[in-house]
């Protein structure tokens, strides 16, 4: 099972990052899925206003990982993933 809440901003402007827009949402990624955030080096995570993973599977950033919450974007660490 893999669950996505939260927004997703992409853009077919160059000029402008292209990925995965986290705006204070909670993301679970399950045991055996996997998140690709794919961009030719523009596929970009932004973790923003306390947005949270909780992540048991795979995330594969092709650009900048970014966390702007105040937070540890981790939850629920308990070895997995």
């Amino acid at each position: 099972m893999f669950v996505i809440s939260c927004w997703i901003a992409l853009s077919s402007n160059p000029s402008q990052s292209q990925g995965l827009y986290n705006d204070g949402a909670n993301i679970v990624v399950s045991t055996g899925a996997t998140v690709f955030i794919d961009g030719d080096a523009n596929g970009n995570f932004r973790n923003e206003n306390g947005g949270l993973i909780d992540i048991d599977g795979d995330i594969i950033v092709e650009g900048n990982w970014t966390n702007n919450a105040v937070n540890n974007v981790f939850t629920n660490r308990n070895n997995d993933g």
